[in-house]
């Protein structure tokens, strides 16, 4: 939901900007404003296609799989534990039942919480990982958008631009700029 509101926000006022933007520079006339050049980067793309963003993906991927690798192993012992009690649960007296039964639970609500705790690490990392990206991402778009002769530069999966006469996707050259700018070391 917060993500839904951010998005909201942001798309307004990047739109009250860009009319800001226009009717600053309607004293020409219409035909001028037309020529306004509208510059597109999809910067999910970017992420995925660098370099740099490559080797953060493997190393999210094999954190991912380090934690769960742990969960099944967890939820393995839990079904190993459960088969066995049921297999002794006829024998057992009522004291021992509740402190199996109690002894599940416990393991059951460890393996929940240990699985929200994973998802919460591997979202910060993720975050810490591609916050130096996003910023000479943003550095880079400035520069080819200044080069590219573009008057503002959306990002493609965050404004709903629906229509613009004279637009120009971007991405491809971040792309290819990004790698140039940060190799691989």
């Amino acid at each position: 939901m917060k993500k839904i509101m951010k998005k909201f926000i942001l798309t307004n006022v990047i739109f009250t900007l860009s009319l800001t933007f226009l009717a600053t520079s309607s004293s020409s006339s219409y035909a001028d404003s037309s020529k306004i050049t509208v510059g597109l980067v999809d910067v999910q793309k970017v992420l995925l296609a660098i370099d740099e963003g490559k080797n953060i993906r493997k190393k999210l991927e094999d954190d991912f799989k380090k934690k769960q690798d742990q969960l099944k192993k967890d939820e393995n012992k839990f079904k190993e534990m459960q088969e066995k009690f049921e297999k002794q649960r006829l024998v057992l007296n009522e004291k021992s039942k509740l402190d199996k039964e109690k002894e599940l639970r416990d393991l059951y609500v460890s393996i929940q919480e240990k699985t929200m705790k994973y998802q919460q690490e591997l979202q910060e990392l993720e975050r810490e990982l591609k916050r130096p990206l996003i910023d000479k991402i943003k550095t880079i778009v400035e520069t080819i958008s200044k080069s590219s002769n573009v008057d503002m530069t959306f990002e493609i999966g965050t404004t709903p631009l629906v229509y613009a006469e004279n637009k120009k996707d971007l991405t491809e050259d971040v792309i290819s700029s990004y790698n140039k700018q940060y190799p691989i070391k």
